[in-house]
């Protein structure tokens, strides 16, 4: 087992204890399983219990390192939530003419809270609404905190826009695409490091970017679309 596995199996034990429950490895990140049975009526109580948690799995286990400063997370507070949706990979196939990545939402995924001191995200908290109600799905999340902060930085130099301007996280199943939209005033304007063509310090528009992703849609389609839907038909 490789020191990567070994760190993340290890925080699924410590966030087990804490949380009273079994936990699921993506990455870095320590993920709460769906079943969690705590829930809070507001996004502030659950983002506030879920820093606490991970204040105390930082300083119960010191030998850990998440790349996250225990003292940072203490000392920080909770920035504009981040809406995370799913685009659908056949309209994504489709849209030839599409100009507007909101156009090829599917889904709403969870929500994404990052945690600011001063102006740098520590870290990011990842809640989902259901009903009245929410519960905490996510800790950590290095990449995605790394990513919000170039993103903050170069939207605050976008006219009309600013560091807590309202962000989209745009995710496209089977490229591995994350693509962030922040609003400037009426427009959006994207950030996304996505195959290195593109820099999340960077904004690039639909126009350019869509057809990019629809070319690697379809490419995708071609080389692995029969095995993806052999997979399905199987399930």
């Amino acid at each position: 087992m490789n020191a990567v596995n070994t760190l993340s199996r290890s925080c699924c034990v410590m966030l087990a204890l804490i949380l009273g429950s079994g936990c699921q490895e993506r990455g870095a990140d320590v993920m709460v399983p769906e079943k969690q049975t705590q829930t809070f009526p507001d996004i502030e109580q659950a983002v506030s219990k879920a820093k606490a948690d991970l204040v105390a799995l930082l300083r119960e286990q010191k030998d850990l390192n998440l790349g996250v400063d225990v003292a940072a997370v203490e000392g920080s507070q909770p920035g504009n939530p981040v809406r995370r949706v799913e685009l659908d990979f056949d309209k994504l196939l489709q849209a030839e003419a599409a100009s507007d990545l909101d156009a090829l939402v599917t889904s709403e995924r969870d929500t994404v809270v990052p945690l600011v001191a001063g102006t740098t995200v520590v870290t990011i908290v990842e809640v989902a609404g259901e009903g009245q109600q929410w519960r905490i799905v996510g800790l950590g999340g290095k990449d995605i905190a790394d990513d919000l902060n170039e993103v903050r930085t170069a939207a605050a130099g976008v006219e009309g826009s600013s560091a807590e301007a309202n962000v989209t996280l745009y995710e496209v199943p089977n490229l591995q695409a994350r693509v962030y939209g922040v609003k400037a005033g009426e427009a959006q304007q994207l950030f996304t490091n996505y195959g290195g063509r593109f820099s999340t310090r960077q904004a690039v528009d639909a126009a350019t970017l869509i057809p990019v992703l629809r070319a690697d849609a379809i490419e995708f389609q071609k080389t692995y679309g029969d095995v993806v839907k052999e997979k399905r038909l199987v399930r």
